[in-house]
């Protein structure tokens, strides 16, 4: 019994990473057509990471409610160093705001996923896709 619960913990925690880097992705679908703005490796290993970072802390950190503020406040931290990098290598640009705006909800989403909030993740995946597929249109109209 005891390798059936393991071998059920490893499914779980592969399909979440699985489900993390399809979310990332789905968030550039088609976006790549533009050579400008080649981040889908970036959205993806950053939702990723943030997804693999919060299992590894619900495996050895579970029941210390008081480190897990600590851990969710240094995880956002990170992701602002990631993106005032963005932002200060675009020179503030409308771009590089959307790029770190992406960045920020490929974390989130992640971090959700992480969290087994499948549906909270797959719903903000779904609101982000369609907002930067409208953002794309509008831009490329003017």
């Amino acid at each position: 019994m005891d390798f059936s619960y393991q071998f059920l913990k490893v499914v779980e925690i592969l399909l979440k990473l699985l489900v993390a880097v399809l979310c990332g992705g789905m968030l550039v679908f088609d976006r790549d057509k533009s050579s400008r703005f080649n981040f889908t490796q970036i959205l993806v290993m950053i939702s990723l990471g943030a997804c693999l970072l919060v299992i590894l802390w619900e495996l050895n950190f579970s029941l210390a409610v008081g480190l897990s503020l600590i851990f969710f406040a240094s995880m956002i931290v990170a992701i602002g160093i990631i993106s005032s990098a963005v932002i200060i290598s675009h020179h503030g640009s409308p771009a590089g705001l959307i790029i770190t705006a992406t960045i920020w909800v490929a974390a989130g989403i992640g971090m959700s996923i992480g969290y087994s909030l499948y549906f909270t993740a797959i719903i903000a995946t779904l609101i982000g896709y369609i907002f930067l597929r409208f953002i794309d249109k509008k831009t490329d109209s003017v």
